[in-house]
């Protein structure tokens, strides 16, 4: 019931911002190079192909036949129709059948491949390209978002007081903690949300470290030594929602000059909190 009440809450809030941009559909493509994030979250659909078009009346997600049983569980309420192995074929059809006469284009989202083939099919209705109006209704969570992204905070801290148990200085290499920590996550039914960002010693200073880029252009494992600095920035997904922190730890004693430089961060953190309130730009 909460999935459909929210999700029902979504897509009244996105007609409304439709009606504000004076259009009567908004079409969002999920293939090839477009993202399917909006579609995601407007109706609950997590397939690597699809449609959708909205309009005040009708409310239509079209995927191809791979599909069909999982868009039928994932997106109850919607009217699923079913394509071809590319489910973009074929949409000026599917968009007259809707008596669109403005239809709004997210304009980040669709290539100007797309709106070209577009236009070539929907002589008589005009494309508007939309700021992201999907992403700012996204902005504000719901209860339930921001329980998802909590898990993800706690599975990951979870899986780095794990991987701190397994650093041996002088044999631990940064590209063994860093594959340790995806298989753990692989086996928490989850993933990392990015690269991991995990590199020792002198490797902690590299801006975006990626320990496997580092192996290939070097040509071997950086072995953590004792009094490395290790640089965690890591993050996993729960229910597509994704954490992003970052822990720095020392192996064995901790230098003095470590210990300042952990001091001037932390200060600045603090400082930094106070900034955090409502109308702060």
């Amino acid at each position: 019931m909460y999935e459909t009440e929210a999700t029902q809450s979504r897509i009244e809030q996105t007609r409304e911002l439709m009606r504000a941009h004076n259009v009567d559909g908004l079409l969002l493509i999920n293939i090839e190079d477009e993202t399917g994030v909006n579609i995601r979250y407007l109706s609950g659909f997590t397939g690597s192909a699809s449609v959708l078009l909205l309009t005040d009346k009708s409310q239509i997600l079209r995927t191809d036949f791979r599909y069909e049983l999982q868009a039928k569980q994932e997106s109850p309420g919607w009217d699923i129709r079913l394509a071809g192995a590319y489910p973009t074929r074929d949409l000026a059809r599917l968009v007259m059948e809707s008596a669109v006469g403005r239809l709004g284009l997210i304009g980040q989202e669709v290539s100007w491949a797309r709106v070209n083939e577009l236009r070539e099919g929907l002589a008589d209705v005009e494309l508007v390209s939309l700021p992201n109006i999907v992403n700012e209704i996204r902005a504000v969570k719901d209860d339930k978002e921001i329980a998802s992204i909590r898990a993800a905070v706690r599975m990951m801290e979870e899986v780095l007081t794990q991987l701190y148990g397994m650093i041996r200085p002088g044999f631990t290499t940064d590209c063994e903690l860093a594959t340790a920590l995806k298989v753990k996550l692989i086996q928490r039914g989850s993933d990392v949300s990015f690269p991991p960002i995990l590199v020792s010693g002198s490797d902690s200073a590299v801006i975006h470290g990626n320990p496997f880029k580092l192996r290939k252009e070097r040509g071997y494992d950086k072995i953590i030594q004792h009094g490395d600095i290790i640089q965690f920035d890591v993050g996993c997904i729960v229910d597509g929602y994704a954490s992003d922190i970052s822990r720095v730890v020392v192996v064995g004693k901790v230098a003095e000059r470590q210990q300042k430089m952990h001091r001037a961060v932390l200060e600045a953190i603090e400082a930094a909190k106070s900034y955090y309130c409502p109308g702060m730009l």
